[in-house]
């Protein structure tokens, strides 16, 4: 089970993520969303670049979750059957992708400090 604000691992049980605070809602993480789709973590690993300056990358998932990313580390995301909208910011940069997530999904994220881009693989 994973915390829906932050993607941090939950201990069975637990009624408040002990990383970020956010309540855990039992019904929306035990392991199949409502109406009966399954359940699959999507862990989102950021590459570890040395910048002087490494701001989070924010994760919006599907308008409605948001998640943020430092730089070296990895979150993990519970994510419902199906096709999700992802938006990927860092600075003043966006990529948007469709992920189709049909299992559990691993995506490296790297930002490009002289370009600005986004790169998601």
């Amino acid at each position: 089970m994973f915390c829906n604000q932050c993607g941090n691992e939950l201990n069975p049980g637990v009624s408040f993520c002990p990383k970020c605070g956010h309540p855990v809602n039992a019904a929306s993480s035990n392991g199949a969303a409502a109406g009966g789709a399954n359940q699959f973590t999507v862990t989102f690993t950021r590459e570890n670049q040395w910048f002087a300056i490494n701001p989070a990358i924010k994760i919006v998932v599907d308008d409605r979750d948001e998640y943020h990313v430092d730089n070296g580390k990895s979150i993990r995301v519970p994510m419902a059957e199906g096709i999700h909208n992802v938006v990927f910011k860092c600075g003043i940069r966006n990529k948007v992708i469709d992920l189709t997530v049909q299992r559990d999904l691993e995506l490296h994220l790297k930002w490009n400090r002289i370009t600005g881009s986004l790169m998601v693989n």
